[in-house]
Order: structure tokens, then C-alpha cells, then sequence
């Protein structure tokens, strides 16, 4: 076999496995205290977490079509943490007050309790892979 036929090959075995590789994640989100508004939904690396508007996957959905899980890919295997805004009012971000305190429901990967700022992006994170998977975020008030 020459060296370009070699070269051809396995170059079509790393893109087929590329192609085939899977990293889709459902949302389900619980606990949405409101069908007003739509859904915001940010895939973030460690670099972007928690600013939901530099994530590098944002998915927005009415809120009333979140009763069902929201499916969006990864742009690549790694370590990510899910952001999951409820905005109310529409206006594509998540609104705080002056201290930073959401004045919208919001919710994180593994379902941290809300204290005093954000949580850790290593308490949030989990690892995405070449399999779907399904994550489960309860949207919470901040204060409640």
C-alpha cells in the first residue's frame, strides 16, 4: 500500500468516528414557576461559566414548549456546566439586581443550592462525551 492509500484511510477512519460520535444533552427543567417568556439554555466551559451570554452553546425556547426535554449538542467532548435561565420578560439575558442577585428563576447543572454568588464551576460541572445524556435542572428564585 502507498503512503497516500494509508494516509486516505486513516484519515476517513478519524472523520467517520468524528461523525458518528454523539454529544447531545436533554434538558428536562423542573419546578418552572412560569410559562411566561421563553427558556435559555447555555452550555458553558470553565473560561465562560456562569456568564450565560458568552457560553459557547445558547439554545432559546418558549417557555411553554420547556414541558418537554430540550435537546442541544456540544460543540465537542469535555468538561461543561448547564446554565438554565427562565426569561421572563424576553429580553435574552438573565437580570440581577445591583448585588447580582437573579431576579429571574435559574437554575444549574446538578442542582447546587443558591447561596451568595454563583456556585463553583467544579461543583456544576459534568463531562461530555461521544453518548447523549439527560440532565434534570430544577429553575429556582433566588431567595426562595
Amino acid at each position: 500500500m502507498d503512503f497516500k492509500r494509508i494516509i486516505f484511510i486513516q484519515s476517513l477512519v478519524v472523520f467517520s468516528a468524528y461523525a458518528w460520535a454523539d454529544q447531545t444533552i436533554k434538558v428536562a427543567i423542573n419546578s418552572a414557576p412560569t410559562d411566561e417568556g421563553q427558556i435559555i439554555l447555555a452550555l458553558c466551559t470553565q473560561k465562560t461559566f456562569p456568564h450565560e451570554d458568552r457560553c459557547e452553546v445558547r439554545k432559546i425556547v418558549p417557555a411553554k414548549v420547556a414541558k418537554e426535554p430540550i435537546a442541544l449538542k456540544a460543540p465537542a467532548a469535555g468538561r461543561y456546566a448547564m446554565l438554565v435561565v427562565n426569561d421572563v420578560n424576553g429580553n435574552n439575558k438573565l437580570d440581577a439586581n445591583l448585588i447580582g442577585i437573579p431576579k429571574e428563576p435559574v437554575g444549574v447543572s446538578k442542582n447546587p443550592a443558591l447561596r451568595f454568588g454563583p456556585p463553583r464551576f467544579e461543583d456544576v460541572a459534568f463531562d461530555v462525551s461521544d453518548t447523549p445524556q439527560e440532565l434534570v435542572i430544577d429553575l429556582k428564585q433566588a431567595g426562595k
